[in-house]
């Protein structure tokens, strides 16, 4: 009798273990959101530029099969991208109209670069930041920059050293950032200086595509015509008050900015002396802030350390002395200083736009200064005093 129930038992498990194993095996089918990869069209880059009925967006879509044609088949290799635009009253809208232009669902998720039109940008780029915010395809690594002119010249470069124009364009945006000749333009880093303001402003790069004027045709240059750029030059730093642009940092004074906010990774710092030009490769710098208090007024003390190997030499075969070393580094130190003074003499005097976020510095030191005070009117004021420590790591000659 019990072997009876036993056997029972044991068939009742392993049906409820059947039982189970059917379930469990209907939840893999397939996620109920899939979608196909033939129905999405990958939006690589973005242009907003100002239209008549509100705003433009240029679209760099990749293609399912770029190349197209069988080799040999003449007329070149086809672009891997798409490049379309399209106007509508606003960025949401116009991204909604995009599928009946392209039959596809737009897919934001590979998207690399957004670049904003110098006259957009003028105007405001709030709507987009909260556009980008709201979208839950985009990832945070995506980079935006300006453009001098129109985001459409820059969304159709053709660059040689890339097949995908939007990789081009993100891989050039992360070694200027390296270089400090523009910042970096990571969206979420975006997002968190347009929630800190006034105590931290955006800056984003600058950028242009260079001419390229069309060959000549029959002897005959075709005048004032161009094709599209296979170069696109960095430009410096775009400045922002609250959303708005308000001017632009040249390359040097985007490296003075650079130095204080430690963005600083592989740069070439030249000092020009009697004897020749000596070159240093910086790739190592920081940035360390204080508060001092003199006569009851509040100065922030930024201390700079770099170091870096030295790259060129004027004196062939010359060995040089500790005494001529010190006098170099105390040049270069004097060189990294005055681009520190020249940026925040254009981000002071001139656009009164905090980028470097000293503001956030002084509220985690004194945080009972800023409260007193209104920031946008403090920040003109504020005494900030430069230090720099400049070093040659490695400089490749006997010392003697």
């Amino acid at each position: 009798m019990a072997r009876k129930a036993n056997m029972h038992w044991c068939r009742s498990l392993r049906g409820a273990v059947l039982l189970a194993a059917i379930s469990l095996a209907s939840l893999l089918s397939g996620c109920w959101s899939a979608r196909e990869i033939e129905d999405l069209a990958f939006v690589m880059a973005m242009g907003v530029d100002t239209d008549p009925q509100g705003v433009r967006i240029t679209y760099q879509l990749a293609l399912s099969a770029p190349g197209g044609g069988e080799p040999g088949a003449g007329g070149g290799a086809q672009s891997p991208v798409w490049v379309t635009s399209l106007a509508a009253p606003s960025i949401a809208e116009a991204m909604l109209r995009l599928p009946t232009v392209l039959g596809q669902e737009p897919f934001t998720g590979h998207t690399l670069a957004v670049v904003v039109g110098e006259a957009y940008a003028r105007e405001g780029i709030g709507e987009l930041l909260d556009f980008l915010a709201r979208d839950r395809q985009l990832r945070d690594r995506v980079r935006l920059a300006v453009a001098f002119g129109t985001a459409e010249e820059v969304m159709k470069a053709e660059p040689r050293i890339e097949a995908m124009p939007a990789e081009y364009l993100f891989n050039l945006l992360m070694q200027g950032q390296e270089t400090g000749v523009v910042p970096p333009s990571g969206f979420l880093g975006v997002r968190i200086a347009f929630a800190n303001r006034p105590l931290m402003q955006i800056a984003l790069p600058a950028l242009q595509p260079a001419p390229m004027p069309v060959e000549e045709r029959n002897g005959e240059a075709a005048a004032g015509e161009t094709k599209p750029s296979e170069v696109i030059e960095l430009k410096g730093t775009a400045v922002f008050r609250d959303d708005r642009l308000v001017g632009f940092l040249d390359e040097r004074e985007s490296r003075g900015v650079a130095w204080l906010k430690e963005n600083m990774r592989m740069t070439a710092v030249s000092i020009r002396r009697v004897e020749g030009t000596i070159t240093q490769l910086a790739n190592f710098s920081s940035a360390r802030f204080s508060v001092r208090e003199v006569d009851g007024a509040i100065r922030l003390h930024a201390r700079v350390s770099q170091d870096g190997n030295l790259t060129q030499w004027p004196h062939y075969g010359q060995g040089i002395t500790h005494a001529f070393l010190k006098q170099i580094e105390q040049d270069l130190a004097s060189e990294v200083a005055a681009e520190v003074r020249a940026a925040l003499a254009a981000l002071q005097g001139e656009f009164n736009a905090d980028t470097i976020g000293l503001g956030e510095e002084l509220r985690r030191l004194r945080p009972q200064y800023l409260g007193l005070r209104n920031w946008d009117e403090s920040f003109r004021e504020l005494e900030v005093d430069i230090e720099v420590h400049a070093a040659f790591r490695r400089v490749g000659l006997t010392i003697r």
